[in-house]
Parts: structure tokens; sequence; C-alpha cells
């Protein structure tokens, strides 16, 4: 929760749990030991240092944020084993989706059994709400061991986690989403002020509306009958920020900083994590909205929805339209619904989308042929086993098609058959969204091969030796 820290860091002292969220990444943290290439002699010095660590490691904080990751029934990668590790006195439950639904199914104490799924929609669907339930059942462990004393946040709009109330002893801090009209009238609603001014111990409720871009990125929220607008001028971000900037202020109420001076430190202070809707330049004059770091179907969504919204003037000024390019790879552990739900992102993106450049055996085997069977024109379909690969072909794509200077005379292709070249260029800018698991997949690669300014590429997320051994077999 970086938007957390961003926050309590001028208020607290704030330890922040920054990439170290599992059943070893935690303790080493809360050692102070960072695991940097994850080489065996690195594990072998970690092992010494240890010991070192617990004897002499004594800095004090008043705050120390954390994020319990959790990717299986089974312990140690549960939630169960975190609670052993560190028992939080505030707990943030935002949502639950299937990512790493493979470890639910497949795990000795799942309820699943994957060989008798059926082959149509509706069993498939049934199938993967049975993955969410148990990943949901495994979450609300967290719920239930906050005391009273302490707060859980909720995101109401998400029914598993509103249903986690009735588990709560804490006092429940809800965050449900209204339309901007119904927040502009509760904001008015004297009955309204009545219900919502009372004591947090008694649990209390944080209205907010759909993020905007424009001018950057921007929402409003309601708390106490007072409205509250949060805009940050640079940023341009998907709608499901709004909920974790709402959490993240609700966590700062029930700490007593005051709610204006805690928005302006999350603007000031909150910065991107590295393939996470970061913004570049592109070659040909393109722009990359690169979320290369992971990939859920829900996220995916909220950034087609991002790419199908955005607008060029709000950054650069520029009155073409944003010729919308999807760069996406697998949504990787997803198991026996890894092709309901690549079926049903393709069929999201349906008329969202102008061209597709596709990474993965999972959109080769679901995505793509969904996409046909919607009618999309094979032609605006390409496809790679490497994410090499598909960054040295989008970079000649763009060249061919946004490059003025390319010479295409005796380039025979779909496009020079159909479209006016010249008048193409002249009305539309390639707008590029990346996005994609991480394991086999790494699309940060197609962002470094079409950024304009290579000096970016220390921008990007997964840097260092180990990462850059990971990707290689990968790479062109």
């Amino acid at each position: 929760m970086d938007a957390l820290y961003a926050i309590l860091r001028d208020y607290k002292k704030t330890k922040f749990s920054l990439k170290a969220n599992s059943e070893t990444g935690i303790p080493l943290d809360i050692l102070g030991i960072k695991v940097e290439n994850f080489t065996v002699l690195e594990w072998i010095k970690i092992f010494f240092l240890i010991p070192y660590k617990l004897l002499t490691n004594w800095e004090k904080y008043e705050v120390y944020v954390v994020e319990m990751g959790v990717d299986s029934i089974e312990e140690p990668k549960n939630m169960k084993y975190l609670l052993k590790i560190l028992v939080p006195n505030i707990a943030i439950y935002l949502n639950v989706n299937a990512v790493h639904g493979v470890n639910y199914e497949s795990s000795n104490g799942s309820i699943l059994n994957p060989s008798q799924l059926l082959t149509n929609k509706e069993n498939k669907n049934e199938y993967l709400e049975q993955v969410k339930d148990l990943i949901a059942n495994d979450k609300n462990l967290l719920v239930k061991a906050i005391d009273r004393s302490g707060m859980v946040v909720l995101n109401m709009e998400d029914t598993r986690v509103a249903k986690s109330k009735e588990l709560a002893v804490a006092p429940v801090y809800e965050i449900r989403k209204i339309s901007e009209e119904e927040l502009m009238m509760k904001a008015k609603d004297e009955n309204v002020e009545k219900l919502l001014k009372r004591d947090i111990h008694e649990g209390t409720t944080l209205y907010y509306s759909d993020g905007k871009n424009e001018g950057g990125f921007s929402f409003n929220f309601l708390h106490n009958s007072k409205l509250y607008k949060v805009q940050f001028p640079t940023l341009i971000l998907p709608k499901h920020f709004s909920v974790t900037f709402s959490a993240a202020l609700g966590v700062a109420y029930f700490l007593k900083i005051d709610l204006e001076s805690a928005i302006e430190s999350l603007i000031e202070n909150y910065k991107l994590e590295p393939g996470r809707s970061s913004v570049f330049k592109g070659v040909c004059d393109s722009t990359i909205i690169d979320s290369s770091y992971n990939s859920s179907k829900e996220a995916t969504k909220d950034m087609i929805d991002l790419l199908n919204e955005y607008k060029f003037n709000q950054s650069n000024g520029s009155t073409k339209t944003p010729y919308k390019i999807a760069v996406l790879g697998d949504m990787r552990e997803l198991g026996s619904n890894s092709r309901i739900e690549h079926e049903d992102l393709a069929e999201y993106t349906f008329n969202k989308v102008d061209e597709y450049f596709l990474v993965g055996k999972e959109m080769k085997n679901f995505f793509i042929p969904k996409l046909i069977n919607l009618g999309i024109n094979k032609y605006k379909i390409h496809y790679f086993d490497k994410a090499g690969d598909c960054g040295k072909s989008l970079e000649e794509f763009l060249h061919m098609h946004f490059n003025p200077e390319m010479d295409t005379k005796n380039i025979d292709d779909f496009y020079s058959k159909y479209i006016d070249r010249e008048k193409f260029q002249q009305n539309y800018s390639p707008l590029i969204l990346v996005k994609g698991s991480q394991n086999t997949i790494f699309l940060e690669l197609v962002v470094e091969q079409i950024l304009q300014n290579k000096e970016d590429t220390k921008l990007l997320c997964r840097r260092g030796k180990f990462w850059n051994s990971k990707r290689k077999p990968y790479t062109i």
C-alpha cells in the first residue's frame, strides 16, 4: 500500500514492506534484510546475517505498512501462516479475484475437482466462483484477526469483501462507490450528515466516485458529509485507484490525521511503482502506458477502459485521435479458469482496441479464437511466443504506419491496400497499452524496444542482474 505510506510518512515514523509480502519476504523485511539477486551465495549470506540482525536491528517505528500476500490454501503461503508472523492493528481488504487460483484448486486442502469441470460456460462460471470463495475464505482470516482496538477497511463494491463484514470484531470503515451526481446529493443531505458523523469506533463510511483523467487523475469523495477532491496533476491512472486512495485516506482518519493534510501528503509523496500505469514517449510519436508489472482480468479491464478514454490533449496538446494498440500477455496461474478468464477479457476489449499484439500460449489458445469469433479482422491480431519478438515487430509496425519518412511504396500488406497512409498519419497517433503477467511473459521487453528515450529503460519494472537473467530466454 504505497498510497498509505505516502500519507503516513509525513506524520509518523513509518516502515514500508516494499516488494516484501511473503512468508520469507516479511520476516526479512522486519529485520531490514533486502534480497537483491536470489542467488545461492546471497541466501548463504542472509543465513548468517539473520542472527546478527536479531541482536542489533532494534530501530523503532510507529507504523509498519505491510502487504500480506497469499497464494495457496496450504502453509506457509496462506493467511493462517502469515498471521503467525504478525497480527496487524488495521486491515485493508479491497478485492478477491482468481489470481493464483491454480494453487487453490491443486492444494491438498482444496475441495475443487477440475476434472469434473464441464465445457459449457455456466459450469465454468460456477467453478470460477468456487475458486474465488476459497481465496476469500483465506483472506477473511485477516478480518477476523483484528481486535476491537483496531479497524478493518472494506471495499463494499466487492461482494465477497462486503460479506466479510459479518466476521469483523473490529469497527468497520466502509468504502462505497456512487455516481458523481449521488455524491453531490449526499453532500447536501442533512440526514446523511447525521448518519455519517459517528465515532470511528462505531464504524463509518466513505463514499467515492470513479476517477477521471482530465488534467491528470482526480476523484471526489465524501466523508462526514464533507466533500473532498483529490487531484494528481501529472498522473494518468485507471479508475480502480480511487478505491485504493480512499482506503488509505480512511486509515489516515482513524489515525487522527486531518484529511485535508492527508490529501496534500498523498498528492505530494505518491509515486507510481515501475510498470504500474507509467506513461512514456515512444518511437514515431507514440504514447506508451506501461502496466507491464503484472496482470489480472479486472485490472486489465480497467486499463482497457483507460486506453479507450485517453485523450492526447491531456498531456501534449495534440488534436490527433489515438490509434489504440493493446500489447497483452497471458494472465498466469489461473488454473482451470484460464480459458473463461481470457475469453471474458477478449470480449471486454471488443470495439475498444484498434490493434492487438499478444504474447503467451493462453492468448493463443483462448484469447485469439474468441476475438476471431467476435468478428475481429485477423490482420489486426499479431501473435508472438516471446516478448522480445513482439517488441521488434511492434517497432516495425509503428515505423511502417506512423513514420512519415518510411518508404513503403514496395510494401504489400493489408493496410497499404485499404488505408491512405498520409491521411492516416495526419489524423492518428499511436497510443499503446502494455500489460501482462510477469513469469515467462516479461512485457517490459516490449516497452524497452519502443521507447523514444532509451534512458527511460532504468524506470521500467524488474531491473537488475536477477531479472536480466530471467528475461534472457524471452529476448529476441
